[in-house]
């Protein structure tokens, strides 16, 4: 799934969903709408309490609605310190109130905590949903991110605009010199 569309499929989310917004943000990502609902029904919930949502690899996340925000983060310490969890491994820790959320990811050690409404503009914090991992490095500064995005949406947009472009040798040659270029 392509950054652009989750983006977009983010900006769509009801972010006063309440309990619910766990299930918009999978189907943001791409999850399959049958793996939803057996995470909504139970049979994929391996949480304890009803405001708990805890799919085995995937995402614990719990819905606090009365919570401040710096209560939200002390949840996030007290979960990955859980020794359930640890036997379940939830690669994202998600702890959120009607106004925030704050998340971890639990192999990179990356934390997120931005206003609800604020989602699509970190779409690439929860990528790894989609199976696309991001590689980390020291040496590379945030501007290089942020033009590197760019980029990767300029390329999606050349190739859903002329989808035939990258399958001949010369289309392939001409958009790799047009990218060499412009970088």
């Amino acid at each position: 799934m392509k950054l652009a569309e989750i983006e977009e499929a983010l900006s769509k989310v009801d972010v006063d969903s309440g309990q619910d917004l766990i299930f918009e943000l999978l189907s943001a990502y791409g999850f399959p709408q049958t793996s939803i609902t057996k995470l909504r029904t139970g049979t994929y919930n391996k949480a304890s309490n009803d405001n708990e949502v805890l799919w085995k690899r995937k995402v614990w996340d719990v819905y606090l609605p009365e919570s401040g925000n710096d209560e939200l983060l002390v949840t996030l310490d007290r979960a990955q310190a859980s020794t359930v969890m640890a036997k379940l491994k939830p690669r994202f820790y998600i702890a959120r109130n009607n106004v925030r959320i704050a998340a971890i990811d639990s192999r990179t050690g990356q934390g997120l905590d931005i206003p609800i409404g604020e989602l699509a503009r970190h779409a690439a914090f929860f990528k790894p949903w989609t199976g696309s991992e991001t590689v980390k490095s020291e040496t590379v500064s945030y501007i290089d991110t942020k033009v590197a995005q760019r980029m990767a949406k300029l390329y999606d947009e050349i190739i859903i605009t002329n989808p035939d472009l990258p399958t001949t040798g010369k289309g392939r040659k001409d958009l790799n010199i047009f990218f060499s270029r412009l970088l």
